[in-house]
């Protein structure tokens, strides 16, 4: 029977996304690739850019964050004339994860995004709520910060509220579990700088977090410090 090409592309899509949010990277990389033949030059389109998106999540969550930075390029050129400063966030968002290594690892020699602050803004605009969590805790306080301190440097109160932001952003928005990942990171770094009652008051945070949760890993990861 007779199956129109959208419907078609709709389809591979679906199956796209769906073997990305099952974390089977590999796949949705391979049926995005047959997606993106299947469209063509047609270059302008929703369909094309949101292809290009999902490869460079897939890249990164996979490991190859230059691949995730580069289709993050991609998407900056080729972002839809329709709402086209909604899919130019869009692009700006990816590179984010793709610098700050698929936000996977709470300390990162270098995170360093340009745009960093506006991308946050425009986070807001659109209501990105739980990436905006993230980008605060991934993209803020990691080694390339500090190596413009001395050793005598002393975090100050708006420092210290940077910081805490991927924290308190999380608690609002339920997400206990990130909640403790930001906390471990604010942890860290304050530790670094010497902070140890306030390390020592964020570690117990973590554990009065862990009653909202049922993950014995965790918890033994927590209380092992």
């Amino acid at each position: 029977s007779f199956v129109a090409d959208e419907v078609k592309q709709e389809l591979l899509y679906l199956y796209s996304l769906t073997a990305l949010y099952m974390g089977d990277y590999s796949k949705a990389l391979l049926l995005l690739d047959k997606l993106r033949a299947m469209i063509g030059s047609k270059k302008n389109s929703v369909i094309y850019f949101e292809t290009v998106y999902l490869s460079g999540i897939a890249y990164t969550y996979n490991g190859l964050c230059d691949m995730g930075e580069k289709m993050s390029k991609e998407c900056l050129a080729i972002a839809p004339d329709e709402n086209k400063e909604y899919y130019l966030f869009k692009a700006k968002l990816l590179e984010s994860m793709a610098v700050m290594r698929g936000w996977t690892t709470i300390f990162l020699r270098d995170s360093k995004q340009e745009n960093i602050e506006e991308v946050c803004e425009e986070a807001k605009k659109y209501r990105y709520f739980n990436h905006l969590a993230h980008i605060y805790t991934y993209g803020y306080g990691n080694e390339s910060t500090f190596s413009q301190y001395t050793t005598v440097h002393s975090l100050t109160e708006d420092e210290l509220r940077v910081l805490r932001r991927g924290v308190d952003l999380a608690l609002k928005l339920d997400n206990v579990y990130f909640a403790m990942e930001s906390l471990k990171k604010n942890v860290f770094v304050v530790s670094a700088f010497g902070y140890f009652e306030l390390a020592e008051q964020y570690y117990m945070e973590c554990i009065d977090l862990l009653k909202y949760i049922n993950n014995p890993l965790e918890e033994a990861n927590i209380y092992n410090g």
